[in-house]
């Protein structure tokens, strides 16, 4: 049944033919956006300085060579948007439900836009394009029809283009998330252009091992680029690795906290941190939910010895704590700008292609706009690059709180541990079922369905709503990139996998101890349990 309201306040009929216009923008920004939206959509777009909200409807023929009767059949499907602004037809709309929606014949409206005369599927944009340019005024008070959004990148790039328009977005993806994890106390730091801070410490994890040198080379990358050739991070900026000193010898763990010293690292601020130290359980103010976090993480380092899940709980936590951790795990106070944090897997960082870069005189530049106040990889369906510009970000906490629950519960502590077992280490591949049940439990694929969850309107079901890399939340969240300005980008399109196993003993040497006194180091990956984890 179409999802037509008859009780609508205001109905707004549109012109049978216009053309579609967009907010003012600087030249080049107009360039891009035109560029952008091209590339997907087979109409024509005209630009002038009135607002959305304010313009005016102009007629045009672009669409008059096509058959009347074919016009009025479409035009029977989009009932609803001449009906005014419903609810149910904006809902329709952002989830792609009004594809279903069929003339007096009941021929689907998706028939026509299946149809190989795009001219039948442009009009069908234009229709719809015109109806939602008018939502600033009319935009639903709640995520649900935003989030479930994922018809190409249509809206996405309309919305994106409009001042007004992500303004609006961001309004209600805050209030959505702020209101979703309220019990946990979350803030949120949120705005139209936000950037990161550029002091902002960038936080690291290595924990079963030492470091390998490939990985500490990365560090050293990252942290010694320097402002004067206007490239990535400032040499100054905090380069934050954390250790945790009960998953390594004492000897291990005195060589990992003299990394600082080392001839690589100097005139680098970089720091050697135990996760013990940071106070990280104390994100949970109940004395039950700061006992469960501690028996999630127990059991992931003992029973279960599985650092790369390990890794997956505590760069939330850090996320959650924010730069307080930093100075909590010091012993000092260090001033920043703000309170947030940035996270980065060792091997997120494409070291060979990055100095390849530089080596060519290529400028890097750092890409970190954070208008939700949280980002992910600008590559979707990643937890390998995330950043927050202020702590207890909704985020953070809430995907933390469910990664707690998932590793506490029975049922799935038994799945991983028969998985497992059923896997000898050195087998694991990246496409078995023990990999795919660690990402869904706490990896990636996890973290994307507590995004959903996090924005999903009360009482919603999950399966009819998708934030997938298509949808208006990754278009609002998936910003960070290392990238030259032609926008080659430094990161790298997959992890190394390094806990999955299959890698050569010499991929995990840590030759770099060898400048120190001799050591007694004879833990060998194998020996850490699942292998070390970025």
């Amino acid at each position: 049944m179409n999802p037509v309201s008859s009780n609508s306040q205001e109905h707004h009929t549109i012109q049978e033919k216009h053309s579609t216009v967009q907010e003012s923008a600087k030249p080049d920004e107009q360039q891009s956006y035109l560029s952008r939206l091209s590339g997907y959509y087979p109409y024509p777009f005209l630009f002038n300085a009135q607002k959305i909200s304010e313009r005016n409807i102009t007629t045009t023929d672009a669409y008059a060579k096509i058959e009347q009767h074919v016009i009025d059949e479409i035009r029977t499907c989009l009932t609803p948007l001449y009906k005014g602004f419903s609810p149910e037809t904006l809902k329709s709309i952002y989830t792609g439900e009004f594809r279903d929606w069929e003339n007096s014949g009941g021929k689907k409206l998706f028939y026509f836009y299946n149809d190989s005369d795009r001219r039948k599927s442009a009009f069908i944009y234009e229709e719809i394009s015109e109806y939602c340019r008018r939502y600033p005024k009319k935009l639903l008070p709640d995520a649900c029809p935003l989030i479930a959004f994922r018809f190409g990148s249509y809206l996405p790039a309309i919305f994106s283009g409009s001042e007004i328009a992500k303004k609006k977005l961001i309004e209600i993806f805050s209030d959505k998330m702020m209101m979703s994890a309220c019990d946990l106390n979350p803030v949120i730091d949120s705005g139209v252009g936000k950037l990161l801070p550029h002091d902002t410490p960038v936080n690291l994890i290595w924990v079963g091992s030492l470091i390998p040198d490939l990985y500490l080379e990365n560090i050293a990358l990252l942290a010694s680029i320097s402002n004067e050739t206007e490239t990535l991070l400032p040499a100054k900026r905090e380069i934050i690795l954390w250790k945790d000193r009960t998953l390594l010898t004492e000897n291990e763990d005195s060589l990992m906290k003299c990394i600082p010293e080392l001839p690589e690292a100097q005139g680098i601020n970089i720091k050697v941190l135990d996760i013990n130290d940071a106070g990280l359980e104390r994100i949970f103010e109940g004395a039950d939910q700061q006992e469960e976090y501690q028996a999630a993480l127990q059991w992931l380092r003992g029973e279960h010895k599985n650092y790369a899940m390990y890794s997956d709980v505590i760069r939330y936590a850090l996320l959650a704590a924010g730069a307080d951790a930093v100075d909590q795990a010091e012993g000092k106070v260090t001033e920043r700008t703000g309170k947030g944090m940035l996270y980065m897997d060792t091997d997120t960082l494409d070291g060979n292609k990055l100095k390849r870069f530089l080596k060519d005189g290529d400028k890097i530049r750092f890409d970190c706009k954070i208008e939700l106040g949280f980002a992910f990889a600008r590559y979707y369906g990643r937890n390998d690059f995330l950043a927050c510009n202020e702590a207890r970000h909704p985020i953070a906490l809430a995907t933390l709180r469910w990664q707690v629950d998932n590793l506490n519960n029975v049922a799935n502590r038994n799945r991983l541990m028969s998985l497992k077992e059923q896997n000898c280490s050195t087998q694991v591949t990246e496409d078995e079922w023990y990999v795919r049940a660690v990402t869904g439990i706490s990896g990636p694929s996890f973290c994307f369905d507590s995004l959903r969850r996090l924005l999903l309107p009360d009482n919603a079901t999950e399966k009819n709503y998708c934030t997938d890399y298509q949808s208006i939340t990754t278009e609002m969240l998936c910003k960070l990139d290392i990238s030259k300005k032609d926008g080659a980008s430094c990161v790298k399109r997959s992890s190394d996998h390094t806990w999955c196993g299959g890698k050569p003993a010499s991929f995990y040497e840590a030759n770099w101890k060898k400048q120190f006194c001799s050591a007694d180091y004879s833990k060998t990956p194998e020996d850490s349990g699942l292998f070390s984890q970025q």
